[in-house]
């Protein structure tokens, strides 16, 4: 290390678990990776030298096999800021808007370093929604593999995300340009080249931003898990179809999960693989968190079973002299094949409510088979038939006795 580059690194605070993967901008001029033209096109306003270049030993196979898409990947960029600013100031925050040059994404904070861009390096805690802690990393290098490069300031530095591709071979290596801004910004602001969403997907992208999901909060769930004592909220709306997952949008939960459902969740202690995706193997983990909701919610579960009550999942009909009470799930719902799973604490009696039966309760006899109708209603009883592949908590109605 000649005495320019030191001073460089001890300009930037480099670390020392660091300064084997960066080199001055001149060294790699000089080793032909890169051009002063390269540079100049890079620079953008308020840019005043770019310095080093930190190698992140990621090439581009590894964000090609992640599937990224543009959505997603500013998904991870927004959760990364709220993540920020809730650890500041306990509330999640962040603002983005649109220029001619391309989307601007800020955020009040802690700001970033040179160490937040070393791969395998996460401070994410249990409760956090990026708890991979290689998003804002990975986002970044999808974007600048496509054409739209990105730029992260904080205080007055800058780190610029370059993807360099050597002789003939078809992937890029990706290093990071580290330079000095005119401006002090308190907090990270991201810039993304080139790059327009439409504002009704970003509005789409966080239940927080959401306009369509205001209003129809039908339950609000702190709780902590077995990893850490924060408590953080799930919360299930009045509006059907949507998935959230720690506030941010993972897709309509009739593709997402392969069944539609009549209400719309926001679930923080569910997590996604590493893909980002729900895998086939967690999918009964997201029906019992769903199931965890409404054990804790009364009022949560009362319109759940009117959901039932209206699909006709959860009717009651006539039968010769008496009636008969049906619970027939239907299985393409996320709301009925909960049931296989789960049985939430108290939804026996609100079904017994929402069914106008508080009077006949004592009456309800449980039935596996249509055939056993009649003699419970020669007996004075009210069949009441459940699905047999149905949880075991159902078995609190009562069978009839034998005797």
């Amino acid at each position: 290390m000649d005495l320019k580059e030191k001073m460089l690194f001890d300009q930037y605070k480099i670390p020392m678990s660091l300064q084997s993967n960066i080199m001055s901008v001149e060294e790699a001029k000089e080793k032909g990776w890169l051009s002063e033209e390269t540079l100049q096109s890079y620079k953008i306003e308020n840019i005043v030298s770019f310095d080093l270049v930190l190698s992140t030993g990621m090439t581009s196979d590894y964000i090609e096999k992640r599937e990224l898409n543009d959505m997603i990947s500013l998904r991870e960029l927004i959760q990364n800021a709220f993540d920020e600013t809730e650890l500041e100031s306990g509330q999640p925050e962040a603002d983005i808007s649109l220029d001619s040059n391309g989307t601007w994404l800020k955020d009040n904070g802690k700001g970033v370093t040179v160490e937040s861009f070393q791969l395998g390096m996460s401070n994410k805690v249990p409760w956090m929604r990026g708890y991979y802690g290689e998003g804002m990393k990975i986002a970044s290098f999808y974007f600048s593999l496509h054409q739209k490069p990105v730029y992260i300031f904080s205080r007055n530095q800058v780190f610029c995300f370059l993807p360099l591709q050597f002789s003939q071979k078809k992937q890029s290596n990706l290093y990071i340009l580290i330079g000095k801004t005119t401006q002090n910004i308190s907090g990270t602001h991201i810039f993304i080249k080139n790059f327009f969403p439409n504002k009704e997907k970003i509005q789409h992208i966080t239940s927080i931003w959401n306009e369509d999901l205001q209003g129809k909060l039908i339950a609000e769930d702190w709780s902590a898990s077995q990893d850490t004592d924060k408590k953080m909220p799930s919360r299930i709306y009045d509006y059907p179809d949507q998935l959230y997952i720690r506030n941010m949008y993972i897709g309509p939960m009739s593709e997402v999960a392969k069944r539609e459902s009549l209400l719309s969740y926001d679930l923080w202690w569910f997590r996604l693989d590493i893909s980002r995706k729900i895998m086939t193997h967690s999918v009964p983990m997201l029906f019992k968190e769903i199931s965890n909701i409404l054990d804790r919610s009364p009022s949560c579960r009362k319109v759940f079973v009117n959901k039932l009550v209206e699909s006709k999942m959860l009717l009651k009909r006539p039968y010769k002299n008496s009636e008969i009470v049906e619970f027939n799930p239907i299985f393409a719902t996320v709301e009925g094949h909960l049931f296989v799973y789960a049985c939430p604490i108290g939804i026996i009696d609100d079904f017994i409510h929402a069914l106008g039966l508080d009077d006949k309760a004592h009456l309800l006899r449980r039935i596996d088979h249509y055939d056993e109708i009649d003699e419970v209603i020669e007996r004075g009883f009210i069949p009441f038939y459940f699905h047999y592949e149905l949880d075991e908590g159902l078995k609190k109605v009562p069978k009839m006795d034998n005797r």
